[in-house]
């Protein structure tokens, strides 16, 4: 049995570039491998909706320490040695200190396809 080297993936976006969608089409094949996909938009969005300082449940409606908790937690999740992928803005960003961690960065060049998209996931 051959030994696996890449043992994480942090995808990093803005928002409504396709990286929740890139997650999910790995979570298909990469889960039969033992990874586990994570967006922390999810963990935020239920985050705020459980909070005592948020007003709506929109994640940057949070407290800086309520964020910086998340990062803790996501620095943590990559650094416990278990395959996993995650997706969220700073991603790339959070895993910058973690061995073995491929670190994608997903863009969208056309301002009019990213806010089409955006709007169809708000309504």
């Amino acid at each position: 049995m051959t030994q696996r080297i890449l043992k994480n993936i942090a995808i990093g976006s803005t928002s409504a570039t396709g990286a929740t969608t890139l997650l999910h089409e790995l979570e298909k094949h990469l889960s039969k491998e033992g990874f586990t996909c994570i967006s922390t938009g999810q963990l935020m969005r239920a985050k705020a909706a459980y909070s005592d300082d948020a007003h709506n449940p929109l994640a940057q409606n949070l407290s800086h320490q309520t964020h910086q908790e998340m990062d803790d937690h996501v620095r943590a999740i990559l650094a416990s040695g278990k395959p996993y992928v995650i997706e969220g803005w700073l991603a790339g960003f959070v895993a910058k200190d973690i061995p073995h961690t491929l670190k994608v960065l997903v863009t969208l060049s056309d301002p009019i396809i990213k806010a089409e998209r955006f709007a169809k996931r708000e309504a």
